[in-house]
């Protein structure tokens, strides 16, 4: 495999893990548990887009804008209607109610969507011959809006007033209290994002591949392993972390050793074995800090 091929899979592989385990990072970051819902986020955002475009028949653009705020605001709804009412309850606890969550969300939408495999439309495309690499228009989308959305991300949380409060309320909750910021208004602000960042990774994983109602119950360990090689509860350490499992992936299904040839159905087990190796290394991970 040419270099440039196994770059271009690299980082549209990271592309879409990046979005959905930044919004996993992001609710336990400022919450502190592990949301096991925001793949089914990831999931339900796709199928919105589903709705809108070929449904009805919206320009594909349009319905991902407005898919991607109508799972945003859910976000904020589950918010308000399960977990405030979960704030002083212990960390298992907010878990176990997000892997209700998850498997109510995953129902809704194999109940509305059915149980077949779906997909927006757009038909076999011709690659694109960049720098010697096959490249669909696809991928490079995939790649192009993740960068943008994260670019975006970075300024939003250091230019706006909204993300300062975040990063206020995460560093120390109390403090932030204290100084008149509304920590719960924060806390709806952080759901939107995250709900959002899963909804347009569940898009771009959409668009490259197929829809089904469990593709993300299929990305979870994925995206847990991208979050904790990244430093769980680090939103960089997820793009970090989405790049490392993703060349992992690619980089060890492409060595050839005599004529042995790692099987492509294996080639998670790869990632998980950079894992493994990083955490004994460095246990909380690339970009992760150690508790004081």
């Amino acid at each position: 495999m040419q270099a440039t091929q196994l770059i271009f899979n690299i980082l549209t592989r990271a592309s879409e893990l990046a979005l959905i385990g930044l919004s996993l990072t992001l609710v336990y970051d400022l919450l502190d548990f592990a949301s096991f819902a925001q793949n089914e986020f990831a999931t339900l955002g796709a199928y919105l887009v589903l709705l809108f475009s070929v449904g009805l028949g919206m320009n594909l653009i349009l319905a991902a804008v407005i898919g991607v705020i109508i799972t945003g605001l859910l976000g904020m709804l589950t918010d308000r209607v399960i977990f405030r009412w979960l704030r002083q309850s212990s960390a298992p606890i907010r878990m176990v109610a997000s892997i209700g969550l998850a498997q109510g969300i995953r129902s809704i939408v194999q109940v509305f969507w059915g149980g077949q495999i779906k997909d927006y439309g757009l038909g076999i495309q011709e690659p694109l011959i960049i720098l010697g690499a096959k490249v669909t228009p696809i991928r490079v989308l995939i790649v192009v809006v993740a960068a943008i959305a994260m670019w975006g991300f970075h300024l939003f949380l250091h230019q706006t007033d909204i993300g300062r409060s975040i990063r206020a309320t995460s560093d120390n909750r109390e403090l932030a209290e204290s100084t008149g910021i509304d920590t719960e208004r924060v806390v709806l602000y952080v759901w939107f994002l995250a709900c959002a960042f899963a909804a347009i990774g569940g898009i771009l994983i959409g668009l490259e591949t197929q829809l089904r109602p469990n593709m993300g119950e299929a990305l979870l360990l994925a995206t847990f392993c991208v979050v904790i090689l990244g430093g769980i509860g680090n939103v960089y350490g997820a793009m970090v972390g989405a790049l490392i499992f993703a060349a992992a992936e690619n980089i060890g299904i492409a060595i050839n050793v005599g004529s042995f040839q790692f099987p492509v159905k294996y080639k998670p087990a790869l990632a998980f074995i950079v894992l493994i190796l990083t955490l004994l290394i460095r246990p909380t991970g690339v970009l992760g800090r150690k508790e004081s």
